[in-house]
């Protein structure tokens, strides 16, 4: 049997006028609540950035898509989205990605149609590249003494934070035009 691959469900809702600060803190509740779940990784929030703007986008991350099945299936979650879905315009749409394809979901689209599979290679070769070389420089002096392999273990998951937090979104801010010609820029 395949090992499981992590697995992120995005969300897109559009908040009610005058609900921001009760979905934000339901919003608060139910991550709280998931990252109780096994399996949890982490979610990330994209918030509106005009004050006309209702538009939130919602990504929480799985180790796998049973673990994320769990979640989705349990109790605890059903209450908050009761919640939840009382403070929206029309109910939430969302779509379930695996890969590389979650680096490239451009924050304020309506909808998570990943660019062509070279363009998100260019584009993850010319983040990487620069970053393996200044964390190559950066730990040397600490773990210039171990076996090449050793180094690497060590060094990825520090890369990995890095590109998924804050390499990759600037770098699908940069490349956006190129990305996404048939779109308007973000």
């Amino acid at each position: 049997m395949a090992p499981s691959r992590p697995v992120s469900v995005v969300i897109d809702r559009e908040v009610l006028p005058g609900k921001k600060p009760e979905f934000e803190a339901s919003l608060r509740g139910i991550i709280e609540a998931s990252s109780r779940f096994p399996g949890y990784l982490g979610t990330d929030v994209l918030y509106p950035e005009q004050p006309d703007d209702h538009d939130y986008r919602v990504v929480f991350r799985y180790e796998s898509p049973e673990q994320l099945a769990a979640w989705e299936a349990s109790e605890e979650r059903a209450r908050w989205l009761d919640r939840l879905d009382k403070l929206i315009a029309e109910p939430a749409k969302l779509r379930v990605i695996c890969g590389l394809e979650t680096w490239f979901a451009q924050p304020r689209a309506k909808s998570i149609v990943p660019p062509p599979r070279h363009k998100m290679a260019v584009v993850t070769w010319l983040a990487i590249t620069p970053l393996l070389i200044v964390m190559g420089f950066a730990t040397a002096p600490f773990l210039g003494d171990l076996p090449s392999w050793a180094r690497i273990l060590a060094t990825t998951p520090i890369v990995v934070l890095i590109m998924t937090y804050g390499v990759m979104p600037f770098m699908v801010k940069r490349f956006a035009g190129w990305l996404y010609p048939q779109r308007e820029p973000n």
